[in-house]
């Protein structure tokens, strides 16, 4: 039997960072906007994360370190102690891997590196143990963190030992590949199996079609990593959950967002948003959290409605997410002002939709770029307005 080796790169663990390197700041003044929100990718001006000392990590919870399976909106976390990404390293795997790579970086502390693949799962991979398997063909030392088969693989040569920990969760319609690879010399190195499983059972999934895990309500990523890790299983469990809390709007809410992502018929879709619009409307005093989950909401629903032609009711939907947006003051607001734009072009109302173009394109150039060859605004490409806006008619 041929198997598809896990030791993934035998070059991983000697890409751990020098001193002078770990204290460069790392990122980018020139690369494309997130969509929906204020930040470039791998933005050097964006806000770093806290530190945290090593006088008081034992009292607080690793930093989560989130990445999104590329060209998907399928969001993982893990919670890593001293992680570092190794930019050139990423962009080098990247290129090798495809669209498989998720995450790459050091954990330097420990002499560890840490790489994170997914790929489409199939029929015959449903599990997580069936996964382990197609992998590794049984070698190395099996284990189980919860549902998720792990495995350990040491080998020791010339005084260095290098110890390989593999996780093989499968969520979200896709197998993933959790690996750490530690070296070390002679004795054995401080990241046991207990630090791997610790990463491992801070494992996340969730589908984060607007923003990042850190925009949405708690209720609401706990919900959608339980739908990530049951499908394809999971509509049942939902219902069930739907019952149990009646008033619970994260409900809806994810069925919602979940039946979005999986392209699911639109009368199914702008059900669950309606289910999930009328319970954000019954709070009393909202979070931030939950404003911008109710933004989300709006624009799910509009866009469900304008492709069922009912443009109407998605230019109510846009503009209500769009001011809610703007209440939560988050970049999401570029991304509701383009939909209503479209929305308003479509309907033939040109001057309200340039007024909406323009505080997209103002709130997320990258929409400049879209609206050049989006055939929602053809009504507008003889304007000079729409011109000034994509910076043509200066």
């Amino acid at each position: 039997m041929t198997t598809r080796s896990v030791h993934l790169i035998p070059f991983l663990c000697v890409l751990t960072l020098s001193a002078a390197e770990q204290d460069h700041p790392f990122g980018y003044s020139d690369t494309p906007y997130l969509p929906g929100w204020e930040w470039r990718v791998h933005d050097i001006a964006r806000p770093m994360p806290r530190v945290v000392s090593l006088a008081t990590q034992n009292a607080v919870e690793p930093p989560e370190v989130e990445r999104r399976v590329p060209d998907t909106y399928v969001g993982i976390s893990l919670r890593l102690e001293d992680f570092i990404e190794d930019e050139r390293a990423t962009e080098r795997l990247a290129r090798e891997l495809g669209g498989k790579l998720v995450l790459f970086g050091s954990l330097p502390r420990a002499g560890a590196t840490i790489i994170v693949l997914a790929e489409k799962a199939g029929a015959e991979h449903r599990t997580s143990e069936q996964w382990r398997e197609a992998l590794t063909g049984g070698e190395g030392e099996a284990f189980q963190v919860g549902t998720i088969a792990c495995r350990e693989v040491a080998l020791s040569t010339e005084g260095l030992r290098r110890v390989d920990f593999n996780a093989f969760p499968v969520a979200a319609g896709h197998c993933f590949d959790v690996h750490v690879s530690v070296l070390s010399e002679g004795e054995a190195s401080a990241f046991t199996r207990r630090s791997f499983v610790s990463i491992v059972e801070s494992f996340r999934v969730a589908f984060l079609r607007r923003g990042w895990r850190v925009d949405y309500p708690e209720r609401v990523l706990d919900i959608m990593n339980t739908v990530a890790v049951r499908m394809p299983q999971w509509s049942d469990w939902l219902a069930r959950e739907a019952e149990r809390e009646p008033e619970d709007y994260a409900v809806p809410f994810v069925l919602g967002e979940t039946l979005r992502v999986l392209g699911a018929p639109k009368s199914r879709i702008i059900t669950a948003y309606e289910g999930a619009l009328s319970l954000f409307e019954a709070l009393e005093a909202p979070t931030a959290r939950e404003i911008f989950a109710w933004a989300v909401a709006e624009d799910g629903i509009g866009l469900a409605l304008a492709s069922s032609e009912r443009l109407a009711e998605a230019i109510a939907h846009y503009r209500h997410g769009y001011e809610l947006a703007c209440k939560a003051r988050h970049g999401v607001r570029a991304t509701l002002a383009y939909n209503l734009a479209c929305a308003l072009s479509l309907s033939e109302e040109a001057e309200e939709a340039l007024v909406f173009l323009r505080l997209a394109v103002s709130g997320d150039p990258r929409y400049r770029d879209l609206a050049r060859r989006d055939s929602d605004l053809a009504v507008l490409r003889g304007s000079e307005e729409f011109r000034r806006i994509l910076g043509e008619g200066e």
